[in-house]
């Protein structure tokens, strides 16, 4: 979540003052996103809320203050990641806000260096963010990430599926979305799956099909979408993720339209097989972005390739 781009206004930038918000302070920055993406402030709530942020800290988000004024902000998530049965801690990158009337003076640039300073003092591994403008943070090394996701027109035949859709149930969930892993995963505690991930769901009002071990969450088409789109799943082998799409798609039909989107590779089938369900377009997410932060480089570039190939995933559901 971002918004750093418009026409600059003169000022003294001399008179800046560079430093993380105080818990007091949390209240200056719900308001400053709150006035700047003008979403609700739920939205930003879960930011500070341990309930949705377990491994929140006061101080990560960074502001620039104008004559006493919070004028823009960086906000760095904590989120921890299972990789070959090591935990790495990432940064995520959110909130890169700041007000339309002080923008275009380097006020975000010089944030995000003191980020990147921050985490690695703090013994971050990598960083990762989502944006519509990668010019912005290549500067600063982050490195865009061709994340690989696929759209199907769908036949008709595939309207047969009795699979049962319900909203989630996370104590369901949990179990099968620990057990049958990709190759790098997020953790998620309970609290984090309720609050955070469920916020989002509900938010979309995504429905899920469990069954015995594997689970596919649907996304709802919004103003501009005419799509569902199947926004995460877990299975344990072919036959089952071959189940589970299968149901995807049939609800998509039921539900009034023949276009699917899939948020990256299937874990376990030729993504060719899709070509049974209709007709199949592969594209790619350029709007993700990861920085190396203290990873051996060779560590860095398998990160990389994971991402690129579609083994690891940042579900919706975790979108900072």
């Amino acid at each position: 979540m971002e918004h750093i781009n418009a026409e600059p206004k003169q000022f003294s930038s001399e008179l800046v003052e560079y430093r993380p918000l105080t818990y007091n302070e949390q209240s200056l920055g719900l308001t400053h996103w709150e006035t700047i993406f003008g979403f609700s402030r739920d939205c930003f709530e879960r930011y500070y809320s341990l309930a949705a942020s377990p491994d929140y800290q006061v101080g990560d988000t960074l502001g620039a203050w104008y004559q006493r004024s919070l004028i823009s902000t960086v906000h760095i998530c904590r989120l921890k990641c299972e990789w070959n049965d090591e935990i790495f801690l990432c940064g995520g990158i959110a909130l890169v806000a700041t007000l339309a009337e002080y923008r275009c003076h380097g006020l975000s640039r010089h944030l995000l260096n003191l980020a990147i300073e921050k985490m690695k003092n703090e013994g971050f591994h990598f960083s990762f963010l989502g944006t519509d403008q990668p010019g912005h943070y290549a500067a600063l090394d982050w490195e865009e990430s061709n994340v690989p996701y696929l759209t199907i027109k769908l036949n008709e035949d595939n309207a047969g599926s009795m699979a049962k859709w319900s909203p989630f149930d996370v104590c369901k969930l949990i179990p099968i979305y620990k057990t049958r892993k990709r190759p790098l995963q997020f953790q998620r505690s309970k609290s984090y799956f309720e609050h955070w991930v469920g916020w989002d769901w509900r938010r979309t009002s995504a429905i899920v099909n469990i069954i015995d071990d594997g689970y596919i969450v649907l996304s709802a088409p919004d103003e501009e979408e005419k799509r569902w789109t199947v926004i995460e799943w877990k299975a344990p082998n072919e036959d089952t993720e071959n189940v589970l799409f299968k149901s995807a798609a049939s609800e998509a039909l039921k539900r009034g339209t023949k276009n699917l989107r899939i948020d990256t590779l299937p874990q376990y089938l030729d993504k060719q097989h899709f070509r049974e369900l209709g007709h199949l377009t592969e594209k790619q997410n350029n709007n993700i972005m990861l920085r190396n932060i203290n990873l051996p480089m060779e560590k860095y570039k398998e990160l990389l390739q994971l991402y690129e190939s579609g083994k690891a995933v940042w579900w919706r559901g975790d979108w900072f």
